[in-house]
């Protein structure tokens, strides 16, 4: 799992041909092109398939600068972004469509991305939140052919935990789970561009009272006083990006509560956040693992800020799509 894994596929691909850094990076460029067309469905289909709204987010997620840095060199970030994004695509046509099939690609995307980073196998809990809120209200609604399609789903995930738990691949992921999480943030805490240094969660009212704390940090370091080398200018104005991006979500947020799909991405965001805030002590490492959800964070900022501007239309989008 892992980086181990991005080194056995890069292996693999060297075996088959010849080693050629260059056709790696390129892999990574086309999946970084992908993900922008990802962006591009994905915004679409909360908006109720207005192409501005999706164009629009397109266009930010393919000029944002840690995404195409990361699409152009040999790093697994764009495998990882590339099935998350699928996967919440697929999981957001399930919320509309409850088709088995939808519920599968998602579940498989979101298990790749899991097996590449083990923080996003978390996403896979996100999907079965859902299917559990789907199959409850179908329950309530005594929906005969829809609870069947929801209960085989829930019963699909199930299967998936199973052999993920008995699988040895998950020996790692245990482990990691076994070293206490004040324990993570102070292993992680090293370097010049370590933060939160004294702040460690020894309790659950710790985690409470922290993770805004840190989810804060993670996003929005290397703040203005941190910045002491040429290099912490990249950072700051990646900062600085991701401040827009969430000013503009908090400032319209009523848009997004009156939309399903919406609410479904932000809950893949807000989760994707904490966990990996809460894991992160070092805005170096915040930089490269905040640039995973910024894809999301831009299609819910693009969906947030036009609806402002056109909220009946895009209700009226909505409805009509459904």
């Amino acid at each position: 799992m892992g980086t181990l894994l991005y080194s056995w596929l890069i292996s693999v691909l060297y075996a088959l041909t010849d080693r050629s850094p260059l056709m790696i990076q390129g892999v990574n460029v086309l999946l970084g092109t992908l993900a922008v067309y990802l962006v591009w469905r994905i915004a679409g289909l909360i908006s109720g398939g207005n192409r501005r709204i999706a164009g629009a987010a397109a266009w930010v997620a393919a000029l944002f600068p840690t995404l195409a840095l990361y699409s152009a060199i040999t790093m697994r970030e764009e495998f990882i972004v590339f099935f998350f994004l699928l996967g919440v695509l697929y999981s957001l046509r399930w919320w509309q469509h409850p088709l088995l099939r939808y519920f599968l690609i998602a579940c498989l995307a979101l298990g790749l991305a899991g097996v590449l980073n083990r923080g996003m196998l978390l996403m896979i809990a996100v999907l079965g939140m859902l299917a559990l809120s789907r199959w409850a209200q179908t329950m309530a609604a005594n929906k005969g052919t829809s609870f069947l399609r929801v209960t085989a789903a829930l019963g699909l995930l199930a299967v998936i935990g199973a052999l993920a738990l008995t699988n040895g691949s998950s020996s790692g992921y245990t482990a990691m789970m076994n070293i206490s999480l004040g324990q993570q943030q102070v292993n992680v805490a090293v370097g010049r561009a370590a933060y939160l240094t004294d702040l460690t969660m020894q309790s659950t009212m710790d985690v409470v009272w922290q993770t805004p704390i840190r989810i804060v940090y993670f996003l929005f370091t290397p703040f203005p006083w941190m910045v002491r080398e040429a290099a912490d200018i990249f950072g700051f104005v990646d900062a600085l990006l991701y401040t827009g991006l969430a000013l503009l979500i908090l400032r319209n947020w009523k848009n997004i509560r009156g939309n399903s799909l919406a609410r479904v991405a932000v809950l893949f965001l807000a989760v994707g956040l904490i966990v990996f805030a809460l894991g992160t002590s070092n805005y170096g490492t915040a930089i490269r693992h905040r640039a995973k959800f910024a894809p999301l964070l831009i299609v819910v900022a693009a969906v947030a800020l036009v609806a402002q501007k056109q909220g009946p239309g895009i209700k009226a989008e909505c409805h009509e799509s459904k």
